[in-house]
């Protein structure tokens, strides 16, 4: 029901992702290992093709995405595809994360493995009495994708592994 085109498995094979990394499946654990040798932080930028439409308040409604349900008994559709992004207040690492369920027009709830970095993140803004802003990325490159996945203590900031595995900083724009 959604106008929004959906491209699915584009992660599906390790042929796919050595082509978005420029190697090859023989050498794409090779290649992911090393470039996570050299982390490459981010860069700030002022002005993103995603600024150009924003919805805020009452425009906002969940159900105009395309919204997929992955097995018959699945509690609620999932904002497919859609990477969240959280910050520590502690340290100010950011956390990427595959975690997002559609709950309601304007609402996404989500299941934070206990002791993985997102629950520390969301621990720590409780301990200090805080909320923990989130946003959802939709539309990346694969190395987003892979950098999002990326086993890594939880003092290092994902967005610095996207950028290992693209060998350049990630522009990110302020939301």
């Amino acid at each position: 029901g959604s106008t929004v085109p959906v491209l699915a498995n584009m992660h599906a094979s390790p042929a796919r992702l050595a082509l978005a990394l420029g190697t090859t499946a023989d050498n794409l654990n090779a290649t992911y290992a090393r470039r996570l040798e050299k982390l490459v932080p981010p860069v700030l930028v002022t002005d993103a093709p995603v600024q150009e439409n924003v919805l805020t308040g009452a425009e906002i409604d969940l159900a105009k995405w395309p919204l997929l349900t992955p097995f018959a008994d699945c509690p609620a559709p999932y904002l497919s595809g859609g990477i969240m992004v959280v910050k520590d207040c502690e340290s100010g690492v950011r956390n990427l994360a595959y975690i997002r369920m559609v709950t309601g027009r304007d609402t996404l709830t989500m299941n934070a493995a206990p002791f993985q970095h997102t629950d520390i993140v969301i621990r720590n803004a409780q301990k200090h009495g805080r909320t923990c802003p989130a946003a959802i990325i939709i539309g990346y490159h694969p190395a987003v994708a892979l950098g999002s996945l990326a086993k890594v203590p939880f003092d290092v900031d994902e967005y610095d592994c996207c950028g290992a595995l693209l060998q350049e900083p990630l522009p990110l724009v302020k939301c």
